[in-house]
């Protein structure tokens, strides 16, 4: 700053040091530069009333004085160049609310006669720091602050010293559930004028105070909110001081998330030894289950509590509706909301008897195996071991069957009749044996025999020169008889029967 004092050539620059804060050290300054001139003395004035005064003092003398009045906060240096300028400090070791105000420089020189230089004002606007945390501790109220249910609509107030030069404005954010990222939510706010700080020793500074409304969802359980002043930078969820809640809770009623099947899957057959049906459900106060039966849509039957129903041995009847009810209470009443399943439980198809063969082998006989189980596996171990239960039976039956068949078998064979030994051909009897000479002669009288054969053709001449007549025997099982021979001149006249023993059937 620039003072020209009118009739003279002398000048003031006076000016101050940096921006004038609230609890830090502050500067005001004037220089008159130039040849000095005898005596001088210093006014600093404070909205035309005097603020403090340097008493007369030499041109070229360094001096300190100190207010008595205000004491060591206040002080006033004077610094000689010789020759060149002379410089005035007023300096505050603390600026104090008080500080504020239009502050201007009167200067007396004496010479032959008195100077009166005057410099224009200079305002100190001390700039206060927002105060969220420290000296202002008010918490975030809200209203209803209880029994918090999903759609209320709540009001959340923030109050609190925002500072000034400039005045700072609030934002609000909240947080959900864990979550470290803010949701800007200031658009939903609304803030009034500043007013005054309240705050002791804080006169210079202003407050605001600023309402946000939201509506619950069930997303925003254990949600924290937070108010923030933003006082000369982008709002962001720190400021220059924020407030904030607790984790607030939020009840709403049971939402179903899953319906699970174990072991999964779109029918199963009767005899499988279990199955289970999980439900998950979310909600605050946390849910409770119940399982309900229907069949071929009768009345529903409860079966029982809880998030899992096992159904063991399933069989025909274990189709139909299994429905998982998940419910809660919430200001006297109770919230519910279910889900269905549908199984599905088909006969079980008995396989076909398999037969096992053996094939001779020379390096020994190796023992049949019995073809691998094609029953679905349920998916769990105690199911996984009842297969196995079940293959070693089924297995152990097929042995047995076989053992049997075998041991039948051989009592058969041991039970078998033995064979008649067919005894010896008993020697022919003189009388019965015709000579040789007789049988040529009785063949040349008869030259044939009705037996269904042509007589010539089956008599045989042999080389010794006797006749031969083949014997054609009856065909019946067992039977050895000969059929009887006819003479077909005499027709019926019986030439010989011969009976012998039968063997025995098989």
């Amino acid at each position: 700053m620039l003072i020209t004092n009118e009739g003279s050539c002398q000048t003031l620059q006076c000016g101050q040091s940096d921006v004038p804060t609230l609890g830090q050290p502050f500067e005001l300054y004037c220089t008159l530069p130039g040849q000095a001139e005898y005596y001088y003395t210093v006014i600093l004035k404070k909205t035309s009333v005097n603020f403090m005064q340097i008493p007369t003092f030499a041109v070229n003398v360094n001096a300190t004085f100190y207010d008595t009045v205000v004491g060591p906060r206040l002080s006033a240096v004077v610094s000689v160049t010789p020759g060149v300028s002379r410089t005035v400090t007023v300096k505050f070791s603390l600026l104090e609310c008080i500080d504020n105000g239009v502050y201007n420089w009167e200067i007396k020189i004496f010479t032959t006669e008195e100077k009166i230089l005057s410099s224009q004002p200079q305002t100190i606007d001390i700039k206060v720091a927002p105060q969220f945390g420290s000296e202002d501790r008010n918490n975030i109220t809200f209203s209803p602050a209880t029994n918090l249910v999903e759609g209320d609509t709540v009001t959340f107030t923030c109050q609190g010293d925002v500072g000034n030069t400039p005045v700072g404005n609030l934002s609000w954010f909240y947080y959900l559930n864990g979550s470290t990222t803010a949701e800007d939510v200031s658009n939903k706010a609304t803030a009034g004028a500043p007013q005054n700080s309240t705050v002791a020793g804080r006169t210079c500074s202003k407050t605001r105070l600023s309402t946000l409304t939201l509506t619950l969802t069930k997303d925003m359980h254990w949600f924290v909110v937070r108010c923030t002043v933003n006082q000369d930078q982008p709002f962001n969820a720190v400021g220059q001081g924020y407030k904030m809640t607790q984790q607030i809770a939020v009840m709403y009623k049971p939402t179903i998330s899953s319906l699970r099947k174990v072991p999964d899957a779109s029918q199963y057959t009767d005899g499988d030894p279990s199955l289970t049906l999980s439900c998950t459900a979310t909600s605050n106060p946390a849910p409770e289950y119940y399982w309900t039966y229907e069949s071929n849509n009768t009345n529903r039957t409860q079966l029982g509590v809880g998030n899992q129903l096992v159904l063991r041995n399933l069989t025909l009847n274990s189709k139909g509706v299994y429905t998982c009810v998940a419910y809660n209470l919430i200001k006297g009443v109770n919230q519910t909301t279910n889900a269905s399943t549908e199984i599905l439980v088909v006969e079980r198809t008995t396989p076909a008897p398999t037969t096992t063969t053996t094939t001779p082998s020379t390096a020994g006989t190796r023992p049949a195996t019995e073809a691998p189980s094609t029953k679905p596996s349920t998916g769990g171990e105690s199911d996984t071991n009842t297969g196995a239960i079940i293959g070693g039976v089924v297995g152990g039956c097929a042995a047995l069957i076989i053992i049997i068949i075998i041991i039948v078998c051989c009592i058969r064979k041991n039970k078998k009749p033995k064979e008649i030994e067919e005894p010896s051909e008993k020697p022919r009897k003189p009388d019965l044996v015709s000579s040789e000479n007789n049988l040529r002669n009785n063949m040349a009288l008869n030259s044939s025999f009705n037996n269904s054969f042509d007589s010539t053709d089956h008599i045989k001449q042999r080389d010794d020169g006797l006749t031969y007549i083949d014997l054609q025997f009856d065909n019946k099982p067992g039977s050895r008889r000969p059929i009887q021979l006819y003479d077909n001149n005499s027709g019926g006249t019986q030439y010989a029967d011969i009976n012998l023993g039968s063997l025995p059937r098989v």
